[in-house]
């Protein structure tokens, strides 16, 4: 089984990432940071032994980035089988991405 996180690296994302590994599904952490996330993905491999935790680069802030991570995920010809799409953020000021979206 396999299921894809956004925003694996920390917080909420993190906690569902340890809930599914436990409950015997491959992780793909989708995230902005991906040194971060690899170092996270260390951690909990250390944590849960043999399994398998891949990172991959998402920023969910850009249109390309989605495009390319979808076209990734497909090539791989696998079902995805848990999409949890957690990544978010809160912000006291306007912020536009760089496709200029609010």
């Amino acid at each position: 089984m396999l299921a894809i996180i956004t925003g694996a690296n920390r917080g909420i994302g993190l906690e569902i990432a340890r809930s599914v590994l436990a409950a015997g599904y491959d992780v793909v952490m989708a995230c902005r940071n991906v040194e971060l996330a690899a170092q996270v993905r260390d951690s909990l491999a250390s944590e849960f032994g043999n399994v398998k935790i891949e990172v991959e680069k998402l920023d969910l802030a850009s249109l390309q980035s989605v495009s390319a991570f979808a076209e990734r995920m497909l090539e791989r010809g696998r079902r995805i089988d848990l999409l949890m799409n957690n990544a978010g953020s809160l912000s006291d000021r306007h912020v536009t991405t760089v496709d200029g979206l609010d």
